[in-house]
């Protein structure tokens, strides 16, 4: 399976940015169904539109801090993929920070907060939260 997965994201035709009628992506759905694997693949494909969000407003960051597991994980991947991580869901009025916050998840919490004291207060201040890849262990 994973084979198939490799030739097909290698394609030049492909376009994992096309979203379904919720406004999910395929790297949206690789949270939701709980598939680390796919969702290694997936983020650093060149054509998925990074401030992506789907019709709820939601970025690829809050769905990482919504997952029901593994929210580090993805956090951490799509940040030290360039990901912005603290975009405002325009009809909650909540970033991922204080969508973290409000669910009392305190690793995302703390990772976010990390990455905002690692920045520059001219970049802190941007809506396009991108951290340096830098502060991503795992590279």
């Amino acid at each position: 399976w994973s084979v198939g997965v490799d030739l097909i994201l290698k394609s030049s035709q492909l376009d994992v940015s096309v979203a379904d009628g919720n406004g999910f992506t395929v790297l949206i759905w690789s949270i939701k169904q709980k598939n680390p694997s796919l969702f290694d693949k997936l983020v650093t494909h060149p054509s998925v539109v990074r401030d992506h969000t789907d019709n709820e407003g939601n970025s690829y960051a809050h769905h990482a801090v919504l997952a029901e597991r593994s929210k580090v994980f993805y956090l951490e991947r799509l940040g030290a993929a360039g990901y912005p991580l603290n975009l405002t869901n325009e009809q909650t009025g909540r970033t991922p920070s204080t969508e973290a916050a409000s669910i009392n998840a305190t690793e995302c919490v703390h990772l976010l907060a990390t990455i905002c004291d690692e920045l520059s207060p001219s970049t802190r201040s941007t809506s396009l939260l991108t951290p340096p890849a830098s502060l991503f262990s795992f590279q």
